[in-house]
């Protein structure tokens, strides 16, 4: 199995506290033969360095700088020199636990899977863990199967919080069907979910999907990441995101659950936009709030959706949207926990 190398590839950026962690869990991996390619993305701190110090001393390790374009470019231009079998990726934030990679490569080994997708254990700051997200472990045969699978990332249905995460880390990817197929990631600073436009990409070509139940991939909260920190575009981004996803679920003839999924992952959204307010005082907050709520094509969407299968909160939430309780919302976003 050790004959098929794995690339191992890693945007960095302004991680210094957290860079040693994460390089030194992929070189402690019991799967050994790994390419290790670091892609500093014009870091403002002492990362560039740390990961030029790390490749002088580990063969298995590149090292590229660049100007900073963000996540997905990042993980393009490790694509473009990758040479492995399989591809993963990783956040340097983020560690793994030592048989991560071993889990993934004899899964998707035995199985001839085309992505083998796990699960993940949710850290702090500090690295303690605080959740645990474990799935069961499944084989999806046919394309019609795996569509299933990417279905699945869109989000949960309503009754249900069950679905899979969108996230490409903890993930591997045959290297040879990205390249046959030039796919690419987009940036975050056009579509907010770079993943789960990647995986509507990826899925197109994939005949065996493969879901192990480990959760060796940790996962760090960080506040000052993208999906943590406050972005005054993020109600706009989450919009496209949506319409871009819409147009994709229509051209490839994916079910109307798809559509379900889709939705309600545009209102978990919504609701960190909501969220993001209490860093705002009350005035600025119902001011902001209000640009969500007048917007005609989230209400429509709202309108739309089968409201009554929510639970009682999720159904409150839309309520107060579609009848533009601005104050309500603002005063919740103090006390919301996304």
């Amino acid at each position: 199995m050790e004959n098929d190398t794995v690339s191992v590839i890693v945007p960095v950026y302004n991680v210094e506290k957290y860079l040693d962690t994460c390089i030194n869990s992929l070189l402690n991996q019991s799967y050994n033969n790994l390419e290790i390619i670091l892609i500093d993305d014009g870091s403002s701190d002492d990362s560039g360095k740390l990961c030029d110090a790390f490749e002088q001393e580990n063969s298995r390790i590149k090292v590229i700088h660049k100007e900073n374009e963000g996540l997905g470019l990042s993980r393009n231009a490790g694509l473009k020199i990758a040479q492995g079998k399989y591809v993963t990726f990783v956040d340097s934030d983020d560690f793994l636990g030592t048989s991560a990679i071993e889990d993934l490569v004899k899964a998707a080994d035995k199985n001839n899977a085309d992505i083998c997708i796990g699960g993940f254990t949710r850290i702090n700051r500090n690295g303690e863990e605080i959740f645990e997200e474990q799935y069961t472990r499944r084989i999806a045969l046919g394309k019609e199967k795996s569509q299933d699978v990417f279905i699945q990332m869109l989000g949960s249905l309503p009754e249900s919080h069950k679905s899979l995460k969108m996230s490409v880390w903890n993930c591997l990817y045959r290297l040879d069907l990205i390249k046959h197929y030039n796919l690419k990631f987009v940036s975050e600073r056009e579509l907010i979910s770079e993943d789960i436009i990647w995986h509507s990409e990826y899925f197109k070509y994939v005949n065996t999907s493969v879901i192990i139940d480990n959760t060796a991939y940790y996962y760090r909260e960080n506040q000052k990441s993208l999906t943590q920190s406050y972005n005054s575009k993020r109600f706009r981004l989450s919009m496209n995101l949506y319409f871009e996803l819409t147009k994709r679920i229509n051209e490839n003839n994916l079910n109307k659950e798809a559509e379900l999924r889709n939705k309600k992952q545009l209102f978990i959204n919504i609701r960190t936009c909501i969220a993001q307010e209490k860093s705002q005082n009350l005035k600025q907050a119902v001011k902001n709030i209000n640009t969500i709520t007048k917007d005609k094509d989230l209400i429509q969407i709202i309108n739309d959706y089968p409201i009554s299968r929510l639970e009682l909160k999720q159904r409150t939430f839309l309520l107060m949207l579609k009848h533009r309780w601005n104050l309500a919302l603002a005063l919740l976003s103090k006390g919301l926990v996304i």
